[in-house]
């Protein structure tokens, strides 16, 4: 029978690992052999007696994957003297390996039954480590369990492996030498400026800027249970894997306290800033338009997603309109709000980047400020703000994904904040008003929190507007017409 060879090998895995996914026909094999009902709980979370955090959510979805992940506070900020040290520690973590049942190299073992993203990466005040499993497989799923616990487990750093990270890293460091500073570095400096996060030594190309001390330093005062969360989303019983995690990972030793977070200050929302910036060797010139404004409250982040989407669809037709046009100096551009690197900064970014035509810089900048003057002082019409919604609300609802919920619990645990899920997102589109929209837009396009980039190719190096230029090009956008939006 089908159900004979789907349980067949759960009952050859050591128990209790069977209990988490030999579910067929809402039943589990128990570690007695017997039938019990399967749980209905959705999600879990909590603390264990050692201080460890667990989020632990199942997804009732086609997608049969499960993502297991580990989030520890602590990232490069941490230690402004060598901020390349948590860095090479997520180097050494994500690599490091029990000896389990499960052996071989970290993506041998997991590309063993199909897995995939398996990563680490290193925030301002935050680490985390992930890998992606499929679904169903018992083994796989043992694996992912392994792993998780590989990372989360307190050990010894070696010699051997503090040495060959640091190589690592600086080789990595070296090649950024290579490539240089981006635009988007660029730009922070530009946005954030005289903020105590930007007054960090500036890194030296080549150099990790770490030592073997600060690595054990770091690993030593941030990697304990208080200061970490597990967090597996997809295809699992809550309460069957909250049981394994309990023997495992809730067993670990308890450790003092980590050092209380650092206080981040707001940064200023003043803008003014210009800057002509180099696009490496790319033959693309574009403008970055951007402007700065406080987070969303919590309850009103939902609101404001679906506001930007109503934004971004819009603003890219009127873009195209523009671009349609004889002569446009622009060929094509969009509107969109984002907070992944500015949150640290207590800031959201609205950004309208705009494609340039050859040599037309200064021309593009007036016709997409012109474009922007109009949508903060009239606003979107009724008729397209309900177009919007309607071909937005056509698409099929979203389905949470295992990858996608697994973040969402992650950041809440890293900044406190939870962000809202698409049908979260969906829902409060069906509910926006036109003055909703047109509200939002006036509060973000504000021109006193406006910075301008033009980021160029070399080509264009010598027909860019010079910085006092700028003043009479955004009067010239000002005083003309309204655009058609």
């Amino acid at each position: 029978m089908l159900w004979d060879r789907f349980v067949a090998p759960c009952r050859a895995l050591a128990l209790p690992l069977a209990l988490i996914v030999c579910m067929a026909g809402g039943e589990v094999a128990a570690s007695d052999g017997t039938d019990v009902a399967s749980s209905s709980v959705k999600r879990l979370s909590g603390r264990f007696a050692n201080g460890m955090t667990y989020y632990i959510v199942r997804l009732d979805t086609p997608e049969a994957k499960v993502s297991f992940n580990l989030v520890v506070r602590v990232g490069q900020l941490n230690d402004r003297a060598n901020p390349q040290t948590a860095h090479v520690v997520e180097h050494i973590v994500i690599t490091k390996l029990g000896g389990i049942e499960s052996k071989g190299s970290l993506w041998l073992r997991v590309a063993r039954f199909g897995g995939r993203d398996v990563n680490g990466g290193t925030g301002s005040f935050d680490t985390s480590y992930h890998v992606t499993m499929p679904g169903g497989d018992p083994a796989a799923l043992g694996v992912g369990l392994d792993i998780l616990t590989d990372w989360a487990t307190p050990g010894q750093l070696s010699d051997e492996e503090i040495d060959r990270e640091l190589k690592v890293v600086t080789e990595e460091s070296r090649r950024a030498g290579v490539e240089g500073i981006t635009p988007e570095q660029y730009q922070q400096q530009s946005w954030f400026a005289g903020h105590p996060l930007l007054d960090m030594s500036p890194m030296r190309f080549g150099d990790a800027r770490a030592t073997s001390a600060s690595v054990r330093q770091l690993y030593r005062r941030y990697y304990v249970p208080a200061n970490m969360a597990v967090v597996i989303a997809g295809d699992v019983d809550p309460e069957a894997v909250l049981r394994i995690l309990s023997a495992r990972i809730g067993a670990l030793p308890a450790a003092a306290a980590p050092p209380k977070p650092i206080a981040v200050p707001a940064a200023s929302l003043k803008g003014g800033h210009y800057r002509a910036l180099p696009n490496g060797g790319s033959k693309e010139t574009y403008l970055d338009i951007s402007f700065k404004q406080r987070p969303a409250a919590p309850a009103q982040r939902a609101k404001m997603a679906a506001i930007a989407q109503i934004l971004s669809r819009l603003a890219t037709q009127g873009f195209a309109n523009l671009a349609e046009r004889e002569g446009a100096p622009l060929v094509s551009g969009s509107i969109s709000r984002s907070s992944d690197f500015a949150r640290q900064y207590h800031t959201d970014l609205v950004m309208a980047r705009v494609s340039v035509r050859r040599g037309a810089a200064s021309e593009a900048l007036v016709e997409a400020l012109r474009l922007i003057a109009t949508l903060r002082r009239t606003g979107f019409a009724a008729s397209d703000v309900r177009r919007a919604q309607a071909e937005l609300l056509a698409a099929p609802p979203p389905q949470p994904e295992a990858d996608g919920e697994a973040a969402r619990w992650s950041e809440f645990f890293a900044s406190g904040e939870l962000p809202p899920t698409r049908a979260d997102i969906r829902a409060e589109l069906a509910r926006l008003s036109v003055r909703d929209v047109n509200a939002a837009l006036a509060a973000w396009l504000d021109p006193a929190t406006r910075d301008i980039f033009i980021v160029h190719a070399a080509r264009d190096a010598g027909r860019l507007p010079a910085p006092a230029d700028i003043p009479t090009l955004i009067a010239k956008a000002e005083q003309a017409a309204p655009r058609e939006r």
